[in-house]
């Protein structure tokens, strides 16, 4: 996709900073900062280990940064504190 077609609101952030913290995000945005992959990240939300997404529709996932700030920083300590999340 050229760079004029990309959405605007689904710009990956820069780094953890650049992201506010009291605002929902896609995973696009926030992917890159992640400390693995995409894919190891959605095993985390499936098994309950990751913020749980707040779902729209089927292909409109939503997480708040807060806690996706939370998971960057230190993904083991979230893991050991949230690791029994709730799946949506």
């Amino acid at each position: 996709m050229s760079e004029e077609g990309k959405k605007p609101g689904l710009q990956p952030f820069p780094s953890l900073d650049a992201m506010p913290k009291n605002i929902m995000v896609r995973m696009p945005q926030f992917s890159p900062l992640l400390p693995g992959s995409g894919e190891w990240f959605r095993g985390l939300v499936k098994q309950g280990k990751a913020p749980q997404p707040h779902v729209l529709s089927s292909r409109m996932k939503f997480y708040k940064s807060a806690e996706i700030h939370e998971f960057i920083e230190n993904p083991v300590a979230w893991i050991a504190r949230n690791g029994n999340a709730s799946k949506p």
